[in-house]
């Protein structure tokens, strides 16, 4: 039992030597001294201890009735974490809940705030709201003593539960089935400032799938309780013209007596301390209240320290048009037995092996008003695999990144991360800032970025060719117009000013940002805008695409001839796939497309015409119905094979434009198709390679009016396509085309049969 649990009473310090025992690697389950002495002060979460019956925690009248965040964070993993895993680490942290503890007489009520605070404006309906919506009961405990200036509870349920201190509420994410230990080895209990940390070992199972072997898995983690600042952070109301991190909930309309569906932004809680209030107010920038700190872990590659500091320092502009300076500190883990992963206060970037190519900033919030606790960027090491690939193919450059190069792309992708963490979404809008001309003028490119907004994915700049100039530097993405009206809008405060005046100074900047190109925001979710995709370039992205297929080109062409110290030719080869794998994507979204109307107030959409339509056609003729030579390497047989029937997919969207005013019917989208896959002329002996797509056409057409689900009117125009088309080739000479006219006759006299 003694190698379950520390007797420690808990208060604002700890002794040195315990704290330096419960950081070493060695220690971590061993018992830690039980000597230490009792502590006080309103800081703390009082004493929380072990007797024969159980755990104990005497809590102070000071801490009942406050809010406090509890954290989960994972300290130690089973070795395996799958290929594309985005959560099983060390340091991956879970929550939080908001919690209090509540006297309620005979128990404490443990209560769990399960929605968003309104204001305490007095009317009728957001009292209401506050007691019915922002806090339910999730426990009563039973009080076990009563003395001056505080109440002892029995800790058992909250410490067994694996809801509260363990991982149940994870796993879904980390793929666990149930926790199987009768009772958690608990190894450590430590105090932190204003908190307390649980540290325990336990096993759970996997998720039972039928066939599949039942694993178990054994996982350190610390349990983080944290009190909250009694003064809440105001809520700032979430809108749709500025992309931040969204919390649903309601608000009380003007009238003060009803609800009305609303949302929250996710941001941190940046303010003037009092001394520096007039200052700010006269238009100063001022150092907040409380930084914005991110603590490096112990791990962290020496290399990136200084371009992670430079990645943070990016953001300082924006900040500064808020009215704030030094906002965001950069620190390395110190020996502060309070700097640990576990310390749910402490906001950490972690540098983590990994084959994911990947990296992330997710930030937690207080789901009440908003406001972010704390914060974790991981950067897996494979995502520089990504990079090298990014480099190739928009490059054309089959030669290693120079060091600078791979530091100016690190310090991009970090910014990014950085942009999610203080609370902004995608804005996929962001690219289409600029002219296909403007995005090869090397002094334009020097002096601006090439999209709006960072958080945009945006790559590097395709568009250049190598005889423009454009130094390799100036490809990459930086933070731009967007990003600096958005941080101002999320963050610039006003001290003394009532509610009402600081939401209408908001929606008037709102309006603004969504008035100007530069300021605009658009939600990812749009997926039939071609103003709105990821990772294309440019106000006319068909035009860039084209630019972006000659560095595949390039590319290829090297393979060729191979020069010494290329890179490797699976990687130049995954590369141009993974590129034109997103150029295909790109120029699939114009088909049956419309895009968002800002100039004119009276139309939302305008759906995309004919001739863009046609151009978007023509990219497909070009590289994959009929691909040039040097793409013989780069086709997948399946992109070939099922493009007729992904292009007939956007058949309906194509029929609803025509029907909301668009120039492009379907039957001139289905006879743009025929000469997309049969070609112009029947005469001419087809090749091999046509008659592959000649095949997997009309396979697509009977497959699609033979099903069900499709609505009856594109059925029979596709019908009658296939008819027509069987006309044309019976009347040509061709022995091909004449077996192609046999067939579909023998189909549709099967489905008349069958009718």
């Amino acid at each position: 039992m003694a190698n379950r649990i520390l007797h420690l009473l808990l208060g604002t310090l700890l002794p040195l030597q315990i704290m330096a025992a419960a950081t070493s690697p060695a220690s971590f389950g061993e018992p830690a001294a039980t000597s230490c002495p009792v502590m006080t002060g309103t800081e703390g979460l009082g004493r929380l201890y072990r007797t024969e019956s159980g755990y104990r925690w005497e809590l102070p009248d000071s801490v009942l009735g406050r809010a406090m965040s509890l954290f989960v964070t994972l300290l130690n993993t089973p070795t395996k974490v799958d290929k594309d895993a985005k959560y099983g680490y060390e340091g991956d942290r879970f929550g939080p809940m908001i919690l209090r503890f509540v006297d309620d007489g005979e128990s404490v009520r443990l209560e769990q705030a399960v929605g968003m605070e309104l204001p305490d404006d007095g009317t009728p309906a957001a009292r209401l709201h506050n007691e019915s919506r922002t806090w339910n009961t999730r426990n009563w405990l039973p009080v076990l003593r009563r003395d001056a200036g505080s109440v002892t509870i029995d800790a058992e349920p909250l410490l067994t539960d694996d809801q509260l201190f363990g991982l149940q509420s994870a796993s879904f994410m980390l793929k666990l089935g149930m926790c199987i230990d009768t009772c958690p080895g608990f190894s450590e209990i430590r105090q932190i400032p204003g908190g307390v940390i649980v540290r325990s070992i336990r096993t759970y199972t996997s998720i039972p799938f039928p066939g599949r072997r039942i694993d178990t898995t054994r996982w350190q983690i610390g349990a983080s309780l944290s009190l909250l600042p009694r003064e809440e952070m105001p809520a700032r109301y979430f809108d749709q013209r500025v992309g931040y991190f969204e919390i649903p909930g309601r608000s009380v309309r003007e009238n003060g007596s009803e609800l009305a569906a609303a949302g929250i932004t996710k941001r941190w809680h940046l303010e003037p301390a009092p001394c520096d209030t007039a200052r700010y107010n006269r238009g100063e920038t001022v150092v907040p209240r409380k930084k914005i700190v991110f603590y490096l872990d112990r791990n962290f590659p020496e290399r990136w320290k200084e371009t992670t500091r430079r990645a943070a320092a990016n953001w300082e502009p924006a900040f500064e048009a808020a009215g704030f300076r030094d906002v965001i500190e950069i620190r390395e883990a110190d020996d502060d037995p309070s700097c640990t992963l576990d310390n749910g206060e402490l906001t950490w970037i972690k540098f983590t092996p990994s084959p994911n190519e990947n990296a992330y900033g997710r930030s937690y919030t207080d789901l009440r008003n908003g406001e972010v606790l704390c914060a974790l960027i991981r950067i897996f090491d494979a995502s520089f695999n990504l990079e090298r690939r990014w480099h190739i193919s928009q490059m054309g450059d089959v030669m290693p990144m120079s060091e600078e190069m791979e530091e100016r792309m690190f310090e991009w992708v970090l910014t990014h991360e950085i942009g999610h963490v203080l609370g902004l979404e995608h804005n996929f809008y962001g690219s289409t800032r600029f002219e296909t001309e403007q995005l090869r003028d090397p002094e334009l490119m020097r002096r601006e970025t090439s999209g709006t907004s960072i958080m945009d994915y945006l790559r590097l700049n395709h568009a250049v060719q190598p005889e423009d100039g454009v130094d390799a530097e100036d490809l990459i993405p930086r933070v731009g117009p967007y990003d600096l009206a958005a941080i101002e809008w999320g963050y610039r405060c006003w001290p003394g000013c009532n509610e009402r005046s600081v939401n209408d100074s908001l929606s008037q900047r709102a309006a603004g940002m969504f008035a100007d190109r530069n300021g605009r925001y658009m939600p990812q979710h749009n997926t039939r805008d071609p103003q709105v995709m990821a990772e294309d370039l440019g106000r006319h992205p068909l035009e860039t695409i084209e630019l972006g297929m000659r560095h595949l080109q390039r590319a290829l062409e090297s393979l060729e001839e191979p020069t010494p110290g290329m890179l490797d030719t699976t990687l130049i080869l995954q590369a141009v796939r993974m590129q034109f794998s997103n150029y295909v994507g790109q120029v699939s979204q114009h088909i049956g497309g419309r895009r968002r109307v800002f100039d004119r107030p009276e139309e939302l959409f305008r759906p995309v015409g004919a001739e863009e339509h046609r151009e978007a056609l023509a990219f497909f003729a070009r590289y994959v119905v009929m691909p040039p030579a040097w793409m013989n390497r780069l086709l997948e047989p399946d992109l070939r094979e099922g493009l007729a029937s992904s292009l007939l997919e956007r058949l309906a969207w194509v029929e609803e434009n025509a029907l909301a005013g668009g120039n492009y019917p379907v039957e001139a989208y289905l006879a743009d198709l025929d000469k997309l896959f049969l070609g112009d002329e029947f005469d001419a002996e087809p090749t091999e390679t046509r008659r592959a797509m000649v095949e997997s056409y009309l396979a697509a057409l009977d497959g699609f009016t033979g099903d069900p689900s499709r609505g009856i009117t594109l059925r029979v125009k596709c019908l009658q396509r296939m008819e027509m088309l069987r006309e044309q080739f019976a009347e040509s000479g061709n022995p091909y085309w004449n077996g192609v006219c046999e067939r579909i006759a023998a189909r549709n006299e099967n489905m008349e049969e069958a009718a």
